[in-house]
């Protein structure tokens, strides 16, 4: 004959649901923000050391070659919308022109300790390609798309 089976008490299913959602919370931490800003936020964040580290797709041929400490915010969906903010002692290139303002980042990195400009209170931003980019204290911060347009560039008398 079958021998009878104890009851499974609620008490066991309490503990069960508890470690395996503990053991679920360990696995989310330990993978970081990243899951979590890619899929909810749509931002992907990345860092690179320096110029020559940033993927051609990204459309930073306006960067400094020796820009240094670059944090970017990208888009997971389909657009090609991005922050970026970088460490650099040098000009823009000379195809990049200065326009009046219309456009503002929609992605912002905020947590990056450096200070970002006060990008609403600037009435011009240089236009290179797709970026518009205003000066930081030691460096360029950029975003994409934008309204600006090569057409309406500001005249310097």
């Amino acid at each position: 004959m079958n021998e009878p089976t104890a009851p499974i008490r609620s008490s066991s299913i309490t503990r069960i649901a508890l470690a395996v959602g503990a053991v679920a919370l360990l696995g989310a931490s330990l993978t970081g923000c990243t899951i979590v800003d890619e899929v909810l936020h749509g931002e992907r964040p990345a860092s690179y050391d320096s110029a020559s580290e940033v993927p051609d797709e990204l459309g930073l041929d306006w960067a400094p070659s020796d820009a240094t400490d670059i944090d970017v915010i990208e888009s997971t969906r389909a657009d090609d919308t991005a922050t970026v903010l970088l460490t650099s002692p040098s000009e823009l290139p000379d195809d990049c022109v200065l326009v009046p303002r219309t456009s503002g980042p929609t992605m912002t990195l905020s947590d990056d300790e450096r200070e970002l400009p006060e990008t609403y209170k600037a009435t011009e931003v240089q236009l290179c390609g797709d970026w518009a980019v205003l000066p930081t204290a030691d460096g360029w911060y950029g975003w994409t798309p934008v309204t600006e347009k090569a057409s309406d560039a500001v005249v310097e008398q």
